[in-house]
């Protein structure tokens, strides 16, 4: 069995999760099974409710890739960063966490001001070597399309504070994982949903190819 996560911001990656979900894993379930192996997808943003209090949806995102690690100590697993940092718990979040998940929060080193997207990473890939771990940033030139002069820019650009710690952040990973990083992945805009309101993205191939090529080498030598 290969468990498998995915980690990104969640506003702004929806069109690739989506194609991960669609081609990438079910590609990669079909080679696995001449080495009689199963591989399970998990996107760190499934089985959380909309109505999940913040606490609720820390514990959840962190003990998904508890659960991961559990079956694969050096976790398959794909960052996607765009321009969004991501959510940041409030410290209030944090210090509600009751006692029987003080141990996670300890576990994890829950720092306060850091995004949820940065501590699983962290957890992931920035503790220790992670051959397993890929991350793929997204070119951001997709930004200047004149759609994110109105309300998709708030789901797609952070504020300039955390803007400068996805940077920091990226910088990081690249520092420590030259080769398994994919830099400026293009892409276009496609369209925007007119149920959901969220941007969809088109001429993703690169970044498609990218993900399933990568996996599939560090399954293979597993």
């Amino acid at each position: 069995r290969r468990v498998h996560g995915v980690s990104a911001t969640f506003a702004d990656t929806h069109t690739e999760r989506d194609l991960l979900a669609k081609h990438v894993f079910p590609e990669l379930r079909s080679r696995c099974k001449k080495y009689q192996a199963h591989l399970v997808d998990i996107d760190l943003r499934w089985g959380v409710p909309a109505n999940t209090t913040p606490s609720k949806t820390v514990e959840i995102c962190l003990s998904e890739l508890e659960r991961c690690r559990e079956e694969n100590q050096n976790i398959f697993f794909i960052g996607i960063l765009g321009e969004r940092y991501g959510w940041v718990p409030k410290p209030e979040d944090i210090s509600e966490l009751d006692a029987h998940n003080q141990q996670l929060k300890d576990r994890f080193g829950l720092q306060q001001g850091r995004s949820i997207t940065h501590h699983e990473i962290d957890f992931a890939a920035l503790r220790k070597n992670n051959p397993n771990a890929f991350f793929c940033f997204r070119d951001s030139s997709i930004t200047s399309h004149p759609i994110f002069r109105g309300d998709s820019g708030k789901q797609w650009i952070d504020t300039p504070e955390k803007v400068k710690m996805l940077n920091s952040l990226k910088n990081t990973i690249k520092s420590k994982y030259p080769s398994q990083v994919f830099e400026n992945y293009p892409c276009s805009f496609d369209s925007v949903d007119q149920t959901t309101g969220l941007v969809k993205l088109n001429k993703l191939n690169e970044f498609l190819e990218w993900t399933l090529e990568k996996l599939w080498k560090a399954i293979e030598s597993y």
